[in-house]
């Protein structure tokens, strides 16, 4: 993948505001630079079985490509999914941690704000952006990098994980409502 865009960054409409055209999930956007939004769906034995793409990504990653992978996208960076049936299967390894399916919707889930706790490829720290969650996987390493805060009632969670070009966590960001999360995220693609 010789500097093309290898997945469509959602919300695409505040990426076009943004000076970036996207016509499909295989156009060239950003100025030819490489990026890569993950999103992943619960096909953990296809994923997994694929490993020259896993292997690529990988790579990329630990390279320095910046990288937004929510949800779907942060379980297929762990070591493993487990799936209802038991069944385990070896996904990409850059988050240290295990995902497994659980009996029901996990406990944190709704609308969040989320609050960085270090400079990362989203924001610097301090900076709160809003979010949610819903899945029904659970992680042994849901991160450190944000403190994610319920509007009603305050619950309050540690999550995502980061590096100056990495996000990964569950939390889905609506980046029309957090467009400080787009430009630094593009600041961060430009370099």
């Amino acid at each position: 993948m010789n500097d093309t865009v290898i997945y469509l960054i959602r919300h695409a409409d505040t990426v076009e505001e943004n000076g970036i055209r996207n016509t499909n999930e295989n156009s060239q956007m950003i100025n030819e630079k490489e990026i890569l939004s993950i999103k992943g769906e619960e096909q953990s034995k296809k994923l997994s079985e694929n490993t020259e793409l896993i292997d690529d990504i990988r790579l990329k990653i630990q390279n320095g490509m910046p990288t937004i992978a929510e949800c779907g996208g942060f379980m297929y960076l762990h070591k493993t999914i487990e799936d209802e049936a038991g069944t385990i299967y070896p996904m990409a390894g850059i988050i240290d941690g295990e995902c497994s399916k659980g009996k029901r919707l996990n406990k944190h889930f709704g609308y969040i704000t989320m609050t960085a706790s270090r400079d990362n490829v989203l924001c610097k720290k301090g900076e709160q952006f809003t979010a949610h969650e819903f899945h029904y996987y659970n992680s042994t390493n849901d991160g450190h990098d944000f403190k994610a805060v319920k509007p009603v009632g305050g619950r309050n969670w540690i999550t995502g994980n980061t590096t100056p070009t990495f996000y990964g966590g569950f939390p889905h960001i609506y980046f029309k409502g957090n467009e400080n999360v787009v430009y630094q995220f593009l600041d961060k693609c430009s370099k």
